[in-house]
């Protein structure tokens, strides 16, 4: 049953169909904050190449604030889609299936 032009509504589910512009849209949203913060990484801000096995984004001057600001984000990241996955592999009322189009699952994964 269409609800609207955007959603379709399957099973009592919601579902957005696919529309190819939205992936565009997201690569040059993508693009444009990559571009934007790319004048704040100062090539003097890291440490010297020192070779094979060297990572060379390493700041000079590592603190626990700075590995925290990765590490948290990436931890919580890391835990939400997988909490995500377990929700969507286990819901009762709605069982996934493959379609060309997004279930409510796909749009928060997106947002996670």
């Amino acid at each position: 049953m269409v609800t609207s032009q955007d959603t379709v509504q399957i099973n009592e589910e919601r579902i957005i169909p696919f529309r190819f512009w939205w992936g565009l849209a997201f690569c040059a949203a993508a693009m444009g904050v990559v571009l934007g913060f790319g004048p704040y990484s100062d090539a003097s801000m890291f440490i010297e190449d020192q070779g094979d096995w060297w990572y060379y984004w390493q700041l000079k001057d590592a603190s626990f604030i700075t590995r925290m600001s990765a590490w948290v984000p990436y931890t919580a990241h890391i835990v939400s889609i997988w909490f995500l996955i377990y929700h969507a592999k286990n819901a009762e009322d709605t069982k996934p299936r493959y379609i060309f189009g997004l279930h409510r699952f796909n749009v928060w994964a997106l947002g996670i």
